[in-house]
């Protein structure tokens, strides 16, 4: 069950924080969330956190410095359009895809509102609208900015739905840690102390 928490004017977000794209009801018919800026905010050496409105991204990679930035810099200019485009399209996206439709079918115009159709299609069989594949688009289609030369690894997290690009060799370790309430910031061991962890390679 859903937890309705009272909001104040400091902080006007449940828990603190926004809620994720896929929630309900969304905020994004808000003017208020449509206008606000996209913000980062750099976590480490190799992490940073993006957001706007609603999205939140933990967004990282390894490979040439030089690349990295580069990298960095095209997946925020495309991440600063995403929003203004999915509300755009929002009607279209909150609306079931017919059961008897077809792949051509696929009425979204923006290349991230499309792989959210298209990943729904095949379960279309049962009620479905493309905001249950809002999260994980979104992440696919930031991942595409850091396919280049010179980019080993990279990673964008967006709510648990991560999309990964991996070279030769190279292999990344998914985690899951279940009880926040006794995290303390501190760097987590995957093979110690989460609650269930996968490695997946190239």
């Amino acid at each position: 069950a859903r937890r309705t928490m009272a909001r104040n004017a400091a902080n006007p977000w449940p828990l603190g924080k926004p809620p994720m794209l896929g929630e309900a009801h969304l905020f994004l018919s808000c003017q208020a969330t449509h206008a606000m800026n996209a913000t980062r905010m750099q976590l480490d050496d190799r992490r940073w956190h993006w957001q706007h409105g609603p999205i939140g991204l933990i967004v990282g990679g390894d490979g040439d410095e030089g690349a990295l930035r580069v990298v960095h810099e095209a997946g925020w200019q495309r991440f600063s359009t995403v929003l203004a485009e999915l509300v755009s399209e929002l009607a279209v996206l909150r609306a079931p895809v017919a059961p008897d439709a077809v792949e051509s079918d696929n009425p979204c115009a923006g290349s991230v509102a499309r792989r959210m159709w298209q990943a729904c299609h095949a379960h279309r069989a049962r009620y479905i609208t493309p905001m249950a594949a809002v999260a994980g688009s979104v992440a696919d289609e930031l991942i595409e900015s850091f396919r280049q030369p010179g980019i080993s690894r990279a990673f964008i997290n967006n709510g648990g739905d991560i999309a990964l690009h991996l070279t030769e060799g190279w292999t990344c370790r998914v985690g899951v840690f279940s009880d926040l309430a006794v995290f303390d910031g501190t760097p987590l061991d995957a093979r110690k102390s989460f609650d269930a962890n996968l490695t997946l390679d190239s």
